[in-house]
């Protein structure tokens, strides 16, 4: 037994084998591209903390490996030296730092500050493999509910303002009436054949490979157990369904990836019920591109006006705005104004509205508008 994993053996012999494998690209890893800058490089980390986060996968163990590879990845490209060894060298350029040295210098917790995560790293101890001092513990009662995840899309316009809205959500819950456990008064007998573990690993070797399949026992379908007389309330399969509406208040300033901490309306548990983690997505704008709390626009200027100068309507967030474009404008001039872009949470700062200048060429002209240009031309 391993970790209370029962092991169905077929080894030529004894002897420990050794397996090296290829670590994934770290950008491939972040989903980004090499030409990444850092914002978005901790954006990535971001989203990809929210989706494989344990605490929001439970009890699964390739949720945990693909989270290790997100913080590794990002502990080197998130670092300028370790990135451009990385860059030049591959991960061989790296052969020199410890994972100690790789991991040190990241505050995770402050990263991931008011997305909901900051309290959640550290589901067991050596989630950063051990080595990061940052990692903390968190427990879970026997009767604590677990948490639950709900995604909602935004729109830009809730982002300004932020929106009050009731979500429902459906879910498979513990059944309280029998412990989870299917049976009737939670009475259960071990099953013989995985000895309770619910897998079996089928473990094979080849030379210095070893090859492990870890599967669901057959026999008690991976609960570990086998039930006599069924529960009459969730008839046997230890959870019952529940759908539930809640009122959410979204703030002001959000962005992709922030998450919502509601507690309390996670699923039920015998002593305390678990949190409701509503991860928010913000829907693209056509209109608008973000970036932290400014916003970016493109402005189509004629060329004359560009010239002489002038003002132009311009479609902002919170309604139509005059803006006033310099004498002697470029092509891709930026023209800022401040206090129209988004609010930052729980704050009153308010970021910028960034327009980009395209100049337009005037087609179709008359005979005199060209005759004008060519005695302008010739000044």
């Amino acid at each position: 037994m391993l970790f209370g994993v029962k092991f169905v053996r077929n080894l030529a012999n004894r002897n420990e084998g050794v397996i090296y494998m290829n670590k994934s690209d770290f950008y491939s890893v972040l989903e980004i591209s090499r030409n990444s800058d850092q914002d978005e490089i901790k954006k990535a980390y971001r989203k990809l903390a929210m989706k494989y986060h344990p605490d929001r996968n439970p009890d699964n163990p390739e949720a945990i490996e693909k989270m290790k590879e997100v913080n590794e990845a990002y502990a080197v490209l998130s670092d300028s030296k370790k990135k451009q060894l990385y860059d030049t060298y591959g991960h061989q350029g790296l052969e020199g730092y410890t994972q100690e040295d790789i991991f040190s210098a990241v505050d995770f917790d402050s990263i991931l500050k008011g997305f909901g995560l900051g309290d959640l790293f550290g589901s067991g101890e050596g989630f950063f493999g051990g080595f990061s001092s940052r990692s903390k513990s968190r427990s879970r009662n026997a009767g604590q509910g677990s948490d639950l995840r709900y995604d909602i899309e935004i729109s830009i316009d809730d982002v300004v303002n932020g929106i009050e809205k009731q979500i429902e959500i459906s879910y498979k819950d513990s059944c309280l009436e029998c412990n989870s456990t299917g049976a009737k008064n939670g009475a259960v007998d071990s099953c013989g054949y995985c000895d309770g573990a619910g897998q079996v690993i089928a473990e094979q070797r080849s030379g210095f490979t070893v090859m492990r399949q870890v599967s669901p026992c057959l026999h008690c379908g991976g609960k570990g157990v086998h039930v006599k007389d069924r529960c009459k309330k969730c008839d046997g399969a230890g959870q019952v369904d529940v759908d539930k509406k809640i009122n959410i208040s979204i703030p002001a300033g959000v962005d992709d990836g922030h998450t919502l901490k509601v507690e309390g309306e996670g699923g039920a548990g015998s002593s305390n019920s678990g949190d409701l983690y509503v991860v928010i997505s913000v829907k693209e704008s056509v209109d608008f591109f973000r970036k932290g709390s400014d916003i970016y626009t493109e402005e189509n200027v004629g060329t004359v006006l560009a010239i002489i100068g002038g003002s132009i309507d311009v479609k902002a967030l919170r309604g139509p705005l005059s803006m006033n474009v310099p004498k002697g404008s470029q092509n891709g001039d930026k023209v800022i104004i401040e206090g129209y872009g988004l609010p930052e949470v729980n704050s009153s700062f308010v970021g910028r509205h960034i327009a980009i200048l395209k100049l337009v060429t005037p087609t179709n002209l008359n005979k005199k508008q060209l005759e004008l240009l060519e005695q302008f031309n010739n000044i």
